[in-house]
């Protein structure tokens, strides 16, 4: 039997006030407030008193519907590295090890393309990075704890300094603990003997939760749109691009209009060879930490710097 994300019963969340959208829910489907002897009840409350059995029950499908309401969100909203991980962890494994392994890709594309964006933001903002620890050779190192450092050092310095960055909005310091905590998991996966079948599915178990939430932690991300220049429009302050959201690995098109005042800022990056993080009116180049290679038929399938190979381009 497949592994698959269900809400287990716990006292602490299963309590009456803690579930305001629920509760809210079911004062919506059943018209509002009942009427007992001159008083009025919410129906919610009514069930929870009468019935607590049954309140836990229907909490639990309405609790199974958002989990499911919110993958959905992932695999049509969400930049295309992580929703095309995500999705094939869900419907599209072979085995349970292929499944482990889509999972931890599936937290691994998390940590990348949150270093490129902060990363790219802080340079796309011009704002300093001197508050912090960083060295100059952290910035291309291989490891996702240095990454994962860098993160919460900007983070922490852009809260501290006031910076309005866009990644504010989808990264919180506790987002990049739990990335921590998946990425020593990851570390003891590396040098663990190859799993069963039944112990992959145990590790599923412990651990997707936490990626969902974590999933969840960054839902803003959805706003986020990685975008490749293709051509400009007739008029000036238009261009076509092809835009990375969702799972579909289907070439997508679309036109963004910008200001003046964004275009000047923006034009040594509109052309074919970069990645761009669309958010609102703010336009910033990713690359090379996000960046692409193209496939057999010449479409571009995104990928993310980890390492250096090779000699250093003169």
């Amino acid at each position: 039997m497949d592994s698959s994300l269900t809400v287990e019963y716990n006292e602490e969340t299963f309590t009456y006030d803690n579930n305001p959208d629920f509760n809210q829910e079911i004062y919506e489907q059943e018209g509002g407030y009942i009427e007992i002897a001159g008083s009025r009840m919410r129906p919610s409350l009514i069930l929870f008193k009468v019935d607590p059995v049954a309140y836990h029950t229907v909490l639990v499908e309405f609790r199974q519907e958002e989990i499911e309401t919110f993958k959905e969100v992932v695999f049509t909203r969400f930049p295309t590295p992580i929703a095309f991980n995500f999705e094939r962890f869900e419907r599209g494994y072979e085995n349970q090890q292929n499944r482990l392994q889509l999972l931890q890709d599936t937290w691994e594309s998390v940590i990348y393309l949150l270093y490129a964006l902060i990363i790219s933001e802080f340079r796309y903002f011009k704002f300093s990075m001197l508050g912090t620890t960083i060295k100059p050779k952290q910035i291309v190192s291989d490891s996702l704890d240095d990454r994962l450092s860098i993160i919460a050092q900007l983070v922490t310095l852009a809260i501290d300094e006031g910076y309005d960055l866009p990644c504010l909005n989808y990264i919180s310091a506790d987002a990049v603990e739990k990335l921590r905590e998946l990425n020593r998991v990851r570390n003891k996966f590396s040098h663990s003997f190859a799993k069963t079948d039944s112990q992959c599915r145990q590790t599923i178990s412990e651990y997707q939760s936490e990626v969902l939430a974590i999933l969840q932690s960054i839902s803003q991300i959805r706003n986020i749109v990685l975008a490749r220049y293709i051509s400009q429009e007739e008029d000036i302050l238009s261009f076509r691009h092809e835009d990375f959201q969702g799972a579909s690995l289907n070439r997508t098109l679309a036109s963004k209009t910008i200001s003046s005042a964004k275009i000047a800022q923006i034009t040594n990056y509109l052309n074919n060879r970069n990645i761009l993080a669309i958010y609102n009116e703010d336009i910033y180049c990713v690359s090379p930490f996000l960046h692409f290679k193209t496939d057999a038929i010449g479409n571009p399938r995104l990928c993310f710097y980890k390492k250096r190979k090779g000699a250093i381009p003169i």
